[in-house]
Order: C-alpha cells, then structure tokens, then sequence
C-alpha cells in the first residue's frame, strides 16, 4: 500500500475541487455573545427580565453568572442553547437581550458583534488545497486497492466475550477456494 501515489490534477480540476470544496477553507462568520443564567426562572420570568432590559447592560446582581464569549461560529449558540434557541439569537438584532433555555435553565443571551466570514481566495490555499486533494485521491486509491483484494478473499470474524478482558474479536482470511 505504499505504492499509492497521487499526482496533482490540472489547475481547473484543482480549483473546481476547490470550488466543492470551498466550506473547508472559507472562514466563517464569528459572533460575540454574552449571557448569564437566572436562578429558578421560568419562560415567563425570563422573557419579561429580557423585555424590561432591552439594550441596556446586564444587571450587577446577575454579574457572578455572567459570560462573555469572543469570536464564536454561529454553531457554537445552537450548541450551547440547542437549535431552536441558538437560531433565535443568531437572527436577534445586536445587544438585544433574549431568553433562551439551556439544559441548565433560563438564561439571557445576546450578540453583541458580527465579523462577517471571509471567502478564501484560491491563490493564498493553493497548498493547502493541493495537499488536501492528494489526501483525498491517496484514500480513494487505496479504498479501490482493497475492494480489489478483498474480493479474492472470504472475511469472517468470531466475537467471543472474556470476563477478564472484554469482548475479543478474531478474524479469518481464506482465499477464495482454499480450505478454511
């Protein structure tokens, strides 16, 4: 398997691969947010706290509980406050308070900065992107090395369980047509 050499395509082949490719090079746009958690609330208290606040800053009794977070992927919201919650927050205008719930509790969260994402420009990836490739097409070639060696081949395993030290699998190689 150490034979498997991939040569560079032509540069339109590259940048169309590029092209399909683009999400792995681009940078995406990052949030600033911040939040704090509210003890014992409900959704109703929680939305009426971020009503009443609005733009203002958060309040000093909540300052113990309170977050800031630089420079975050939009996915980092929705993980943090699950899908639904993250996507309101991702959509809110800048510093507008909002009650979002998490599997700790109530919380008030908002943006307060977008940085728009920045589109790679295929010059300055260029190595990247060929180094990328020439992964991509070695794992290719090597997955049809195999499917090729595999078929002259009966696979079986056996799974027995060992109190001591786990489960241990074991596995037979016969080539087609010999004796087991």
């Amino acid at each position: 398997f150490n034979n498997v050499i991939a040569e560079l395509p032509a540069d339109e082949e590259l940048r169309t691969w590029f092209e399909a490719n683009r999400a792995a090079y681009d940078q995406p746009e990052l949030l600033d947010f911040e939040q704090f958690t509210i003890e014992g609330a409900d959704a109703t208290a929680a939305e009426e706290l971020a009503a009443a606040l609005g733009e203002q800053p958060a309040p000093a009794q909540y300052a113990p509980a309170f977050r800031q977070y630089p420079r975050r992927p939009p996915g980092n919201l929705q993980s943090i406050f699950g899908e639904s919650h993250g996507q309101r927050l991702i959509d809110a205008p800048e510093n507008q308070w909002l009650a979002v719930e998490s599997a700790y509790g109530w919380h008030l969260a908002r943006v307060t900065a977008r940085h728009p994402g920045v589109r790679a420009d295929f010059e300055k990836v260029r190595y990247r992107v060929a180094r990328d490739w020439e992964d991509m097409a070695r794992k290719q070639e090597l997955a049809t090395a195999m499917a090729a060696i595999v078929e002259d081949y009966d696979v079986r395993y056996t799974v027995t369980r060992n109190a001591v030290e786990g489960t241990l699998r074991t596995a037979e190689l016969d080539a087609q047509g010999g004796a087991p």
